[in-house]
């Protein structure tokens, strides 16, 4: 059942959605908390009463704007659609955000759920979200513009005869590198697969594969260049598959 938010008590605790977003290129360490100016975060509330912009304060749309439509299908469940321009979202302090092709964002997508007229809990679209994604993008995941143009995952073709018996996760090469090198794996069995990239500090500086793919041979390229010289790990999971290795980028 739908329960929305009437304008009284906290909005959180209804039927609505929170939409996280860095309007800026992420290709180093996430930001540890929300940022203005060059690096804006943005956090968006939508419910009945409309999308407010929270760390900056206005309302964007509210429930009787053209740009904005929410329909509650009698209480059964709910869709809201909206354009939202990107000059109505930056602060004074923000530069405006332009897309380019290959920009890799922040992005988060939480759910608010109250079936019986209590809040009953939250879906969250990042794996990396404990409820705390109002505190900081270490807990968002990202997303694309246009395409993964730094990132190119190809499948490497295996001759007939040939059985995959088990999962491999070779060395990168070159390594050393600067600034691209290419990783190849092996999946005897379709599924899930992720390969993220750590530094020596343990924090997640990018995320190469994160793909249903069927069982082949495949190698993907980084693309190190926004990043500093030093050691990194790169980790593969595929089902009860895991594995980690090192390579040292040098500039």
């Amino acid at each position: 059942a739908y329960h929305g938010w009437d304008g009284t008590g906290n909005w959180w605790d209804n039927d609505a959605f929170e939409f996280f977003i860095g309007l800026y290129d992420s290709r180093g360490a996430k930001h540890s908390g929300n940022q203005r100016g060059a690096e804006p975060d943005y956090k968006l509330q939508f419910h009945d009463q409309g999308i407010v912009n929270e760390y900056i304060g206005p309302t964007i749309w509210t429930v009787d704007d053209p740009e904005f439509y929410m329909e509650d299908f009698g209480g059964v469940d709910y869709v809201i659609e909206a354009s939202v321009p990107l000059d109505s979202i930056a602060g004074d302090d923000d530069v405006r955000f332009h897309p380019l092709r290959g920009m890799r964002i922040p992005i988060e997508l939480y759910f608010h759920d109250n079936d019986n007229g209590a809040w009953e809990g939250n879906l969250a679209w990042s794996p990396y979200n404990t409820d705390l994604a109002w505190q900081s993008p270490t807990q968002w995941s990202f997303t694309w513009i246009g395409d993964t143009t730094d990132i190119v995952t190809n499948a490497i073709d295996v001759a007939d005869g040939n059985i995959l018996k088990s999962y491999r996760l070779e060395q990168n090469y070159p390594n050393p590198f600067n600034p691209t090198t290419r990783i190849e794996y092996t999946i005897p069995h379709s599924g899930n697969v992720t390969i993220r990239v750590f530094n020596m500090m343990g924090q997640q500086v990018d995320e190469l594969v994160n793909d249903y793919q069927v069982k082949g041979k495949y190698n993907v390229v980084w693309n190190a260049e926004g990043m500093p010289s030093g050691v990194y790990f790169y980790q593969i999971h595929s089902g009860v598959f895991s594995k980690t290795k090192k390579m040292m980028l040098i500039k």
